[in-house]
This record gives structure tokens, sequence and C-alpha cells, in this order.
């Protein structure tokens, strides 16, 4: 039996105004009316609720669920309808345009404080033809309530960009305290190390969470590594072409729809982290002891 489609879960989510897996009833009361496998049951209620199923079936399949589409949910022991003359249908009024992105250009960035390795990023991906935006407006822009369930804010998100590209870069010093060193850690959990900020590691982890397969880490520069992330999900760049060649291919690979002509995005952006300057101390003012 095949399986339904994650992303038809979550634009059906999206659709309908409810979570996830409030979904999966819908799906299963649509079974019930038609007898379709659930992957099919899935893609009718998309249907009906006019999302376009393109991009989550087949041919073959929308074909098996288009003879569905006239149908309304069964009744038992209905009379047989009495035949009349129905008057003209009206005709429907042209669809409205939709105003949002299209989704297959939209990147979503999270970033730390380095605004100028911020602003190549975005730079270089305008130059491949793709759309930005800030992940945290969208967040903001999501949430819905006083206390939103953030799995559906994150799903919502998800729902309209194909992509969400997290910049790791060397914002942060750390270091663990000597009292929770061991001694094979002297030279890397015993000292300073780059690492970046606290709000792009959380992001990442709730991006990571609820969508891996939408979620591409770039680092920047030196930063402590985390074990816990694949090399799958981790590129390290360094705005030199093959490393930008590489990133391409990670973005056409989660299917982002770019383009790579001219040479504009071999050469826009500096990808060399912002040096550290000495941090200013207060001022303090000397006091002459009372005599």
């Amino acid at each position: 039996m095949a399986k339904i489609n994650q992303d038809l879960i979550s634009r059906l989510s999206y659709k309908l105004g409810i979570s996830a897996k409030a979904v999966y009833p819908r799906i299963h009361r649509v079974v019930n009316e038609t007898g379709l496998e659930r992957h099919l049951a899935a893609l009718l209620l998309a249907m009906r609720n006019d999302i376009n199923v393109n991009r989550f079936s087949t041919k073959d399949e929308r074909a098996d669920v288009s003879t569905f589409l006239g149908s309304s949910p069964r009744r038992n022991h209905d009379p047989a309808p009495v035949q009349r003359v129905e008057a003209p249908a009206k005709r429907a009024a042209p669809a409205k345009k939709s105003k949002r992105r299209t989704t297959g250009k939209t990147i979503f960035v999270v970033h730390g404080r380095d605004n100028a390795l911020r602003e190549s990023m975005f730079a270089l991906l305008r130059a491949l033809d793709l759309d930005p935006l800030e992940w945290d407006q969208a967040i903001r822009r999501a949430r819905r309530g006083a206390n939103p369930f953030v799995g559906d804010v994150i799903d919502t998100v998800m729902d309209q960009a194909q992509a969400v590209l997290v910049m790791l870069t060397p914002d942060d010093l750390v270091q663990l305290k000597g009292v929770f060193v061991e001694p094979h850690e002297l030279d890397t959990e015993g000292r300073q190390q780059s690492q970046a900020r606290p709000n792009v590691l959380f992001e990442a982890g709730l991006a990571m969470g609820r969508h891996p397969e939408k979620t591409l880490m770039v680092q920047i520069g030196h930063v402590k590594p985390f074990s816990d992330i694949g090399g799958r999900h981790m590129l390290r760049f360094n705005g030199s072409p093959a490393s930008r060649n590489d990133l391409v291919g990670r973005l056409e690979m989660l299917r982002c729809d770019l383009v790579r002509d001219g040479r504009d995005w071999l050469n826009v952006g500096d990808f060399d982290p912002t040096p550290d300057l000495p941090t200013k101390k207060a001022k303090t003012t000397n006091r002459r002891k009372a005599r």
C-alpha cells in the first residue's frame, strides 16, 4: 500500500486550518465514503479543497480519483432521487490568482549576528533567481493564537517554502567549565571555540526535527562541530567556485527552482567571517582615597 505524501499532509493542514494530526481522520472519512486506499483518499480530499495535486501524484492516480470528484458522502437507505429539470448552472467565476510567492523559489534563511555574511548569502541566492526570506519573520507571521503549537507553526512555514538554509557562522565563543572537561578534551572543550548563536541552533533543531528533507545547514568559517548532524545535511562553504557548485547541487537536490544562467552567482558575495575585535571595556572613574 502506497504511503501518504507528507508534503500533501502539510498542504492539507495549512489549507484546512487544522493540525497535521487532525488531517488523518478526514482522510479516513473519505476512505469509508469511497472505498479508496488511504493515499488516494488523501488526494481526493485535497482535490475537493482546490489543492493542485500534480506534484503529489501520478497521472494514473489522478485518473482513479477524478471519478469521485462529483460524488458526495454515501447515505444508507436513501430513497431513489426524484428526477426533475434543473435550472442551468451558473458559470463559475474565474479563480483569483494567488498572491503567494512561488514555493519552489522561496528559501527561508536562518542566520546569526554576522550581517555581512547574511547579505552575501542573500545576494548569492538571488543571483540564482531564488527568493530568500528571513526565517524569524516567517515564524512570527505563522503564529496563531496566544500559545500556538510549535509543530503546527513549523508545518505552516515549511508549506510556504521549498527549503530552509541554516547559516552556521562563528559568532559566539564558548568553553566548557574546567570541572567538566575530560582529559582527552583539553584541546577541544577545554579551550574557547567558535559556535553559532543559540537562536540559530534552536531554530535549526526545529526545522530538522519536523522537516529534515527540506533543511540544509551551511557551515561558514571554523565552527564547533556537533555530532548529531550527519554530512547529508551539512555543507562546508567558503565562497570558492567549488563550494558554490556544491551549494547549488544541494539546493537542486531539495528541488529548488533555481537558474544557473550567467556567472554572477560564481562571484557575488564575500564569505569570510567578520574578524573579531577587542571588546571595549567600560570606563571607570578612579576615586582618591579620603585622607
